[in-house]
């Protein structure tokens, strides 16, 4: 960081180096050299932070995200805007316990390899081919991978990858397929590379069920926001089985995590422990923490350029009743005058818990970490709306026929330009949406329509 950040003064850019963080903001180049733990995560949270943004334009409460690319699918959700945020999460074995934004990651990606077990059954990853070899139509690996078979079920095209800059070997696929799964069960191809595809879309519904139905969340009321490069492939399958209420394909995909970089605040998070029961704890001794933790904030925040008059401030704190070993985050205010603001944010507990793991405890309820952010806003991106035209033809951006692989069968389908179809678009599938970094299934008995933001909406 301190190499890039001399490069960039020696060769006269003015702009400051900001780095991402895991938790969806943004800190100095000094503060992320010296807190580097706050960046392990900080990719696929920028994903988030634009879901987020994009959620609320379009009036989107509650959206389940999914980034998939050629490793892993990166999962959060989204409550009535507001995603969840955590500080137990693992790298390599061993505990990161700093805020960030939670998420659930599975692998499945478009390079994950399928395989045949020792009693002939098919399974897709956790194993990938990676960026090298990839995939075997990339010419390079012979291990048949997810993407080979969205290359078989017409999903990709061979002769517009990355726009046309790479081409796609089908005929690898169809060996790799061939020769590592079918020849060793009793598949034919067209069964295998849907086998494929379902399992790996079935590994995919199960991570969503375990960040939304596991929680006490119904899927009926969400939207599936699917972004990255394998994201929108994937999109409408998993709706369908999820019965969830509609899909957002937003403009770019592959870059909408870069985009989310863009539009992040400068960020910094504070944390003291003090395990003290809500009964006992003072309102003095209270403030007392958040004052401390606000006292080092002006501080950081100053470096940045920031005053007081300019900075957001939030705070959580992490409680459980006495005895348990986990805690639940609950929203708080960082300064209290009585003792019963105290008790509500008990009770606050108590219905999160509820709908956590349905049920209350008549245990006493203990604060156990105390949690305090700043945030700074950074003039960045916006997503600008276009005025739409009502029913407007998709004719334009017809780029011909090709068949698509859905429900067992292949359906002779109309491509789509992305590029030119403007805001208002209606098209019925079967169909296919193409772009330069993505590509959009659109099954029989679905119907997509570009909205103002230019996203691509998948319903029934």
């Amino acid at each position: 960081i301190q190499h890039l950040d001399q490069k960039r003064q020696s060769i006269g850019v003015p702009a400051n180096v900001h780095i991402m963080q895991s938790n969806g903001g943004i800190m100095s180049a000094d503060a992320a050299g010296e807190r580097s733990v706050h960046t392990v995560f900080s990719g696929p949270a920028g994903g988030v932070l634009a879901a987020i943004n994009m959620a609320k334009l379009l009036g989107e409460e509650n959206v389940v995200t999914i980034d998939i690319g050629g490793t892993s699918s990166d999962l959060a959700l989204l409550n009535q805007y507001e995603v969840a945020f955590t500080t137990n999460a693992e790298l390599g074995g061993f505990p990161v316990q700093v805020p960030m934004i939670e998420m659930h990651t599975i692998g499945a990606g478009g390079g994950s390899i399928a395989w045949v077990d020792a009693g002939n059954g098919v399974h897709v990853g956790p194993q990938s081919a990676g960026a090298f070899p990839g995939p075997a139509c990339y010419g390079n690996g012979d291990q048949p991978t997810v993407s080979d078979a969205n290359l078989l079920a017409g999903y990709l095209n061979p002769d517009n990858f990355l726009g046309g800059e790479m081409k796609l070997d089908k005929s690898r696929s169809i060996q790799a397929i061939q020769s590592k799964i079918c020849d060793k069960t009793s598949l034919n191809l067209d069964e295998a590379m849907s086998g494929i595809l379902r399992l790996v879309n079935a590994n995919m519904c199960g991570g969503i069920n375990v960040i939304s139905t596991q929680k006490g969340y119904d899927l009926r009321e969400f939207s599936l926001m699917a972004f990255g490069g394998g994201g929108s492939l994937h999109a409408a399958a998993l709706m369908e089985e999820l019965n969830m209420k509609s899909v957002i394909v937003p403009v770019s995909p592959g870059n909408f995590s870069a985009i989310g970089c863009q539009l992040a605040k400068v960020r910094y998070d504070y944390v003291r422990t003090a395990v003290k029961l809500v009964d006992e704890i003072t309102p003095q001794e209270f403030n007392h923490i958040y004052e401390d933790m606000k006292a080092q904030a002006l501080q950081d925040m100053a470096a940045e350029g920031y005053q007081e008059g300019n900075i957001i401030f939030s705070a959580t704190a992490d409680m459980r009743y006495a005895g348990q070993f986990w805690e639940l985050s609950v929203p708080i205010q960082s300064h209290v005058e009585t003792a019963e603001e105290l008790q509500a944010y008990a009770k606050a507990f108590c219905d999160i818990h509820t709908r956590t793991y349905g049920y209350t405890l008549e245990d006493d309820i203990t604060f156990v970490n105390f949690r305090f952010s700043a945030f700074g806003v950074v003039d960045g991106m916006e997503f600008v709306p276009a005025p739409a035209i009502q029913d407007q033809s998709a004719d334009a951006a017809v780029k011909g026929k090709r068949p698509l692989y859905f429900n067992g069968a292949y359906v002779d389908s109309t491509v789509y330009d992305r590029e030119k179809m403007a805001p208002g678009c209606m098209i019925i599938g079967p169909a296919i949406i193409e772009e330069y970094a993505a590509s959009t299934p659109i099954p029989p008995k679905f119907k997509a329509r570009i909205d103002q933001y230019r996203n691509i909406i998948i319903t029934r």
